[in-house]
């Protein structure tokens, strides 16, 4: 099973990472995340049979909630993304988290976390494109993490599709 560690967004800011979306599209074309997979990472565990394991360190995730704010829109080459102010809250959950999965063994990618959502894979631009006004265009969106989740990542005919098989509230 292919699983990762996410935040998963409320339905306004999923609304509001549609509109960013949908704007992008108007400069170019590439393969759009479904709206029901839009996530930030927290660790990725790729494949394992350690379900169970993987459950007990997100139970072992002990971290407060709090507030997360999209500000800004970037890019890793031709993947295009809404990025995430990384507070010193995100920081220490991602720290958390990772700390949690490693005490039960799992082996972690060692990538510098970079807070993300990603809008676009394999984007095209066929016009003009400023990261900076469209982002603008939107401004600013923040919402209240209030738990993070154990997701299950599979292709089935051919979609791609996140599904969240536990959820760890944080403390409120």
């Amino acid at each position: 099973m292919r699983l990762f560690v996410a935040i998963c967004p409320p339905q306004e800011t999923l609304t509001h990472l549609r509109q960013v979306q949908a704007a992008l599209g108007q400069y170019g074309t590439g393969n759009f995340t479904a709206s029901t997979n839009l996530h930030m990472t927290l660790t990725f565990l790729g494949e394992t049979d350690r379900v169970s394991a993987a459950v007990d360190a997100i139970k072992a995730v002990d971290c407060p909630q709090f507030m997360l704010r999209l500000e800004k829109l970037g890019t890793f080459d031709d993947l295009y993304w809404a990025g995430a102010r990384l507070t010193p809250e995100l920081q220490a959950l991602h720290k958390c988290v990772t700390a949690a999965f490693q005490a039960e063994g799992f082996q972690l990618e060692r990538r510098k976390f970079r807070p993300h959502f990603t809008l676009c894979r394999q984007f095209c631009p066929q016009k003009p494109l400023s990261l900076e006004t469209l982002a603008n265009t939107f401004g600013e969106s923040s919402f209240s993490v209030e738990a993070i989740h154990l997701m299950r990542s599979q292709r089935i005919q051919g979609k791609l599709i996140y599904t969240s098989i536990f959820r760890q509230p944080l403390k409120g």
